[in-house]
C-alpha cells in the first residue's frame, strides 16, 4: 500500500465517545500529542462520558497494549505501506496500531477488527482514511495463518508464554540469525535495552520476561492486618463473586480477574491495599517494631509507608518524605482509610534539604527508578526510557541511600528497595554506598524476576554498626 503523508498534526475531530475502542483511540492519540500517560488520559475521557465497566476494560487493555507493543505494530504497518511508511500521518498511524493490535493480540475476529477500526475513522472526521486503512488492515489479516507455534521464528508473532502466531510470511527478523533484533521487533523492546539484557538472560529468560511485561496480571491485594485477615477478606470477594485466591505472600490475595479495587467488599473499611507481591518484601525485609521510629524516604503514594505501619500495630511513629507535595497528600488519605494514625507526611526538596534529621530506628528508601522491572503495568516506559537514565538514576540513587544512612542511629537498619532490574541501579548502588561507610554492610538481599510470581523488583538490608 502507499503511504499517506503526513497533513499536519490536527487533533481528532471532537465527538461524543461511544464505545472502549474510540476511547482508546482519542487516548493513544492525546498520550502521543500531549505527551501524557495513556492511564491519564484514559481517566480525563472516563470523566467526560458514560462508558459501562465493560467499554472502559476494553479501551484500557486496548490502549496500553497498543502502547506496548506498538514496535511490533510499526513493523506490521511498516511491512504492508510501500514508500514511506515513517510518514503516515500521526493519528492514521494510532488507527493502523489499534487495527493490527485487534488483529495480532485480541480474540476480535478478523473481519470485525477490520470494520471496526474503519468505523472510528469516520465517527472521527476522517474518511479519507477508510479505504487506506482498510487496505493495510486486510493485508494484516491475510498473513494470519490461525495456527499457533511454540518457538520463535521470522514469521511468528510471540502472545504470551510460550504461545506464537504464526503467520505465512516473514514479517521479523531471523532469530536464528539476529536473536536481539528479532526480539526488540516481535517483543517490542527498544533496541538498547534488548542488548542490555541480551548481555545477561539467555533466549528463555527473555521470553519469559517479554511474556510478562506484555500483560497485566491481576492484581493482588495487601490485607491490612490491623482491620481482618486474610482468610476474611477471601471469603467476602467471593461471596461477591470475585474469584480469589492466598498468595505465596502471607498478607496477600491474588484476584483472578480484574474488577474496580474501590468497589471490592472492605475497600472502605481499609480491610486492604494494592500492592504487588514482590513490593510487600520491602517492609517485611525492614520488619519494623512496634515503637520504633521509622523514616520512608521516598514515600508517595503511602502504599509501602502503610504497610510499615501495620506491621508496627500501629504504635510509634512513620516520617514519610517526598518531593512531589501533592502526591505527598494521597499518604494521608491511604493512610485514613486503612485506620493509621502514625505516619506524618514531610515534604522534602529535591536537592535534598529538608531532611527530617532522625535518628531514625530504622529507614526504607524505595528510590526512583527505570521501572525496568514494572513495564507491563507502565505502558510508555519502554520508550521514554534513554540509555543514559540509567546513570542518571543511579547518581540519584546513591545519594538518597547515603542520606537514609546518616539519619538511622548506630545499629540502625535501612531497606534499598527498586522496581528495576538492572545491576547498575541495584547492587553496584548498595556496594560503592557500603565501601564508602566503612560502618555499613549488607545483611540481606531479595531479587525477584519479573513474573515469579509478581513485578520484578529488588531490596537490599543493610545495617549500621553500632560504633559510630
Amino acid at each position: 500500500m502507499m503511504a499517506r503523508r503526513r497533513r499536519g498534526t490536527k487533533r481528532p475531530a471532537q465527538v461524543r465517545i461511544r464505545t472502549g475502542r474510540e476511547a482508546a483511540f482519542v487516548a493513544v492519540n492525546r498520550s502521543g500529542t500531549d505527551h501524557v500517560f495513556v492511564s491519564t488520559a484514559l481517566d480525563a475521557i472516563f470523566r467526560s462520558c458514560e462508558l459501562s465497566y465493560v467499554e472502559r476494560a476494553v479501551a484500557t487493555d486496548l490502549a496500553a497494549g497498543t502502547v506496548r507493543r506498538r514496535l511490533t505494530l510499526d513493523t506490521f504497518i511498516n511491512h504492508f505501506v510501500r514508500r514511506g511508511g515513517d510518514s503516515l500521518e500521526p493519528e492514521l498511524r494510532t488507527l493502523l496500531r489499534l487495527g493490527t493490535y485487534l488483529l495480532l493480540f485480541t480474540e476480535t475476529p478478523a473481519h470485525a477488527a477490520v470494520d471496526e477500526t474503519v468505523s472510528i475513522a469516520r465517527r472521527f472526521g476522517r474518511v479519507r482514511w477508510t479505504g487506506f486503512a482498510n487496505g493495510v488492515l486486510r493485508c494484516v489479516a491475510r498473513v494470519l495463518t490461525g495456527n499457533i507455534g511454540s518457538a520463535p521464528a521470522a514469521s511468528a508473532v510471540p502472545t504470551g508464554a510460550g504461545r506464537f502466531v504464526c503467520l505465512n510470511q516473514e514479517v521479523f527478523p531471523d532469530p536464528s540469525a539476529d536473536f536481539p533484533a528479532w526480539f526488540s521487533q516481535a517483543c517490542s523492546f527498544p533496541v538498547w535495552l534488548t542488548h542490555r539484557w541480551c548481555s545477561r538472560f539467555d533466549a528463555r529468560e527473555l521470553l519469559e520476561m517479554a511474556a510478562c511485561f506484555n500483560s497485566v496480571a491481576a492484581p493482588t491485594l495487601r490485607v491490612n492486618a490491623l482491620t481482618s485477615r486474610r482468610a476474611a477478606v477471601i471469603e467476602s470477594l467471593r461471596t461477591a463473586k470475585i474469584d480469589a485466591v492466598e498468595c505465596d505472600n502471607p498478607a496477600g490475595v491474588r484476584l483472578l480477574r480484574h474488577a474496580p479495587i474501590a468497589t471490592l467488599p472492605g475497600f472502605d473499611k481499609g480491610w486492604f491495599s494494592v500492592q504487588d507481591e514482590s513490593a510487600m518484601h520491602a517492609a517485611q525485609l525492614l520488619d519494623p517494631q512496634a515503637g520504633e521510629v521509622v523514616l520512608d524516604l521516598c514515600a508517595a503514594p503511602g502504599t509501602k509507608s502503610t504497610h510499615l505501619a501495620e506491621r508496627m500495630r500501629n504504635q510509634g511513629r512513620i516520617v514519610a518524605c517526598d518531593v512531589d507535595a501533592e502526591r505527598l497528600k494521597l499518604v494521608s488519605q491511604n493512610a485514613s482509610r486503612l485506620g493509621i494514625d502514625i505516619i506524618e507526611a514531610h515534604p522534602v526538596s529535591h536537592d535534598g534539604t529538608g531532611m527530617p534529621p532522625g535518628p531514625f530506628d530504622a529507614a526504607l528508601l524505595d528510590v526512583p527508578c527505570s521501572n525496568t522491572g514494572v513495564l507491563g503495568k507502565r505502558p510508555e516506559a519502554r520508550w521514554r526510557l534513554q540509555s543514559n537514565d540509567v546513570d542518571d538514576l543511579a547518581a540519584l540513587q546513591t545519594r538518597l541511600l547515603n542520606q537514609a544512612i546518616d539519619v538511622i542511629r548506630p545499629g540502625g537498619r535501612v531497606v534499598y528497595s527498586t522496581c528495576s532490574i538492572e545491576p547498575q541501579e541495584n547492587h553496584q548502588v548498595v556496594e560503592r554506598v557500603c565501601r564508602e561507610h566503612d560502618n555499613v554492610a549488607i545483611v540481606d538481599i531479595r531479587s525477584h524476576r519479573p513474573g515469579h510470581p509478581g513485578d520484578g523488583a529488588w531490596q537490599a538490608l543493610l545495617r549500621r554498626s553500632r560504633r559510630r
